[in-house]
């Protein structure tokens, strides 16, 4: 059998050989803090890996970032990809999730939007994304109520209006050649799945602000720098991407986290997107060199700006009680 490989997959396939062959990173946690604001109820926020969450609170669910399925090495650089039903329900089911009311979509990169639109369809919720996630979820029948456009500063009222989220429009981070060189591009007509990781476009990306009572918690899915003349909100929790070592600039991943810090002032901030994506969602997620560097700048500029600083593993919870107090890990 004769093969034959393009500079361009074997660039590719090194990568993800790079992605693999990482170690897992020791969790930062925070056994207890004090917020000067406070929900209305309690809340609990698990971390799925990459810039996944399961957000559950007045006996609600909100889903961000569906991507369980995690396809290996091989299927991800090399084949076709889609999301995994079984995957999906089999650590819904560990986590003791009966029901989801929403899913909100950052972008629509395989990383953020594979399993979206699937486990809106398995727990009929209501999904939340741009024209590009919505050409994904053309995929599954889900209903046009369910089907929901985001807009920039649209606020979606959950729970008898005792959470609110934000969705406010972003940039990508700088585009990584031969593996998100698609900055700016959009999905235009339904991508059929199974399909490759490559035509996973971003589309519109966004920021979303959470809220309840007086405290809110920003989250930054793609390591982007602000280039809107608006200031991001601020929040009393901030979690972060990571940037990639290496192929940004160091001058551009410090004032990404600078200028982060310094619009959103939050008392907490958590990174995310840290994680190899293409090993299985667990309590030992793996990073790479790629990242290591990034999460110690992340470390040092929330120190010192006075902030608290902590590393969620996979599957471990911020916990938020309607007192102001929080354990995260």
């Amino acid at each position: 059998m004769h093969l034959s490989f393009s500079i361009d997959k074997l660039r590719i396939f090194s990568l993800g050989i790079l992605l693999y062959g990482c170690t897992a990173v020791e969790p930062s946690n925070v056994s207890s803090a004090l917020f000067d604001a406070s929900p209305d109820g309690d809340i609990d926020i698990t971390y799925l890996g990459t810039s996944s969450f399961l957000i559950e609170a007045f006996d609600t669910t909100i889903l961000v970032d569906g991507f369980i399925t995690r396809p290996g090495v091989f299927r991800n650089f090399l084949g076709k990809i889609d999301s995994d039903s079984k995957k999906v329900r089999n650590l819904l089911n560990r986590l003791e999730v009966d029901d989801v009311e929403s899913v909100f979509v950052s972008h629509s990169h395989h990383d953020h939007v594979l399993d979206s639109a699937n486990i809106a369809n398995l727990y009929e919720a209501d999904l939340y994304g741009s024209d590009s996630t919505l050409f994904i979820a053309d995929n599954y029948p889900l209903t046009n109520n369910q089907r929901n456009l985001l807009n920039d500063r649209e606020t979606i009222y959950l729970a008898n209006r005792k959470l609110k989220i934000t969705a406010i429009e972003a940039s990508h981070s700088p585009p990584i050649p031969f593996v998100n060189d698609d900055k700016a591009r959009t999905i235009d007509k339904t991508l059929d799945l199974p399909a490759k990781r490559k035509h996973f476009f971003a589309g519109t990306p966004f920021e979303l602000l959470l809220e309840s009572g007086d405290l809110s918690v920003y989250i930054i899915s793609s390591a982007a720098q602000n280039s809107s003349l608006l200031a991001r909100p601020k929040a009393d929790i901030l979690f972060i991407a990571t940037p990639l070592f290496g192929l940004f600039s160091n001058s551009y991943a410090e004032e990404y986290v600078a200028q982060a810090i310094r619009e959103i002032d939050p008392e907490l901030i958590i990174p995310i997107h840290w994680d190899n994506f293409t090993a299985p969602i667990s309590g030992k997620l793996k990073t790479n060199p790629f990242f290591t560097p990034n999460l110690r700048l992340i470390k040092k500029q929330a120190l010192s700006h006075d902030t608290v600083y902590c590393l969620l593993q996979g599957l471990q919870v911020l916990s938020i009680t309607r007192n102001g107090h929080a354990k995260c890990g």
